[in-house]
């Protein structure tokens, strides 16, 4: 239960991460409404969006290592 609460919770975090990198390449028009200017740094943008892949990779990763079986032992 908790493996799925932290996979979701990975995903969620790295999708908000790249949304958030997506809306500082918008422009500052589009920042000014949601008074959100400080994100209008490309830089900033760059690293959000590639953390946020990184999270999503990352989960998909651990949770798929967490499922395979592991080696049992030959008696």
């Amino acid at each position: 239960m908790a493996q799925k609460f932290f996979f979701g919770l990975t995903i969620l975090l790295g999708f908000l991460a790249m949304l958030a990198g997506i809306i500082s390449l918008a422009g500052p028009q589009f920042l000014n409404l949601f008074h959100l200017q400080f994100l209008a740094d490309k830089g900033l943008a760059r690293i959000l969006i590639g953390s946020g892949i990184g999270l999503i990779a990352t989960a998909f990763v651990f949770f798929r290592i967490n499922k395979t079986p592991t080696f049992k032992q030959e008696e």
